[in-house]
């Protein structure tokens, strides 16, 4: 009964005003696997480009609540989390080609280190090939995360995602060790990370495949014309979770980085992870007060010309083909019964 009078209420406050729908991404690579589901190939996000453009505005997102529907055409912006290197050296390609404008919102201090995100690294240590050990037992400043591991040497299936059951202790530690590192700041969580390294006998490896931009591809991105860069703060913690001062230090660096690299002034932000517990009313005054013209979450819902341009909405896009991404729209939009 609930989610029918959820469903009347969001169907009937499409209908109300002009709707617009921001679109989330991450990467845009053929993966051999895809744990976090973050990833859609190259030929789905050209398929899905076309539908934007024959079926609907795409617009920059900082005109996404300006520009009034033309029929069943919805203004719709593309976003990008995170700044993987492909959002260069493929996604800005398709998106130029189809003159479909987007922002990549790039967490700096991760792009500095030149490493992999942790749950990258935990995709390749856990779910590869690396023999695991008997039991693994991480602590670092209070936090402990301590399991024995079922014996077993076969990787696990490469089509896995954390939406399914898991059916190897591999699954099942990536699982568990993904929830105990999310929370920690990221001093501690590299930390946590060396442990879990030592544990299985490797070190910290960048793979090409999974390598974040370097500060000259952001510059190179930002100067494209389908392309704008937007900050996603420095070290990709869960704001909430930390400090008014540290969220604050996080938001600044990586405003001043991206304003250095890009020679511009960065107008937008995107909330790390973006769900409802992972930023809070004093990190949404935090973006505020650094002068950011709108900030994105990543909880669905549709943007209206009333909508909180400090807690805009966004989609998130799976690896779909064009068709597949039109019935969603459709159905986000609430035209569906």
């Amino acid at each position: 009964m609930r989610r029918l009078a959820r469903r009347i209420r969001d169907v009937a406050t499409a209908r109300i005003g002009s709707s617009a729908l921001i679109l989330t991404y991450h990467r845009v690579a053929e993966l051999g696997t895809d744990p976090q589901l973050l990833a859609v190939r190259p030929d789905n996000f050209a398929s899905q480009l076309r539908v934007l453009v024959e079926r609907y505005q795409p617009v920059p997102l900082g005109e996404i609540a300006a520009r009034p529907e033309r029929g069943s055409a919805a203004p719709i912006a593309v976003t990008f989390d995170d700044g993987y290197a492909d959002n260069l050296f493929a996604a800005r390609l398709l998106l130029e080609a189809a003159h479909v404008p987007a922002t990549v919102f790039v967490a700096s201090g991760c792009v500095a280190s030149g490493r992999e995100f942790w749950w990258d690294e935990l995709e390749r240590i856990i779910l590869g090939e690396l023999p695991l050990p008997a039991n693994l037992d991480v602590e670092v400043e209070g936090a402990r995360f301590s399991t024995a591991i079922e014996r077993t040497d076969a990787p696990a299936d490469p089509s896995w995602n954390v939406l399914l059951p898991d059916t190897s202790p591999r699954h099942r530690l990536y699982r568990e060790l993904s929830a105990f590192l999310r929370p920690l700041p990221a001093a501690q969580r590299e930390a946590a990370l060396e442990q879990v390294r030592v544990a299985f006998g490797t070190t910290a490896v960048t793979r090409e495949s999974h390598r974040l931009l370097t500060a000259e591809e952001v510059a190179v991105l930002d100067a494209s014309p389908a392309v704008e860069i937007g900050a996603h703060s420095a070290d990709h913690d869960v704001l909430a979770l930390r400090t008014r001062v540290t969220q604050r230090d996080s938001i600044a660096r990586d405003k001043a980085a991206l304003e250095a690299i890009c020679g511009r002034r960065i107008e937008s932000f995107s909330y790390p992870y973006g769900g409802r517990d992972d930023y809070s009313g004093a990190t949404v005054r935090t973006v505020n007060d650094f002068g950011f013209r709108l900030a994105c979450a990543n909880t669905p819902g549709i943007v209206k010309a009333w909508t909180n341009r400090f807690r805009l909405p966004r989609f998130v896009v799976r690896d779909w083909d064009g068709d597949t991404l039109a019935a969603n729209i459709e159905r986000w939009l609430g035209r569906r019964p």
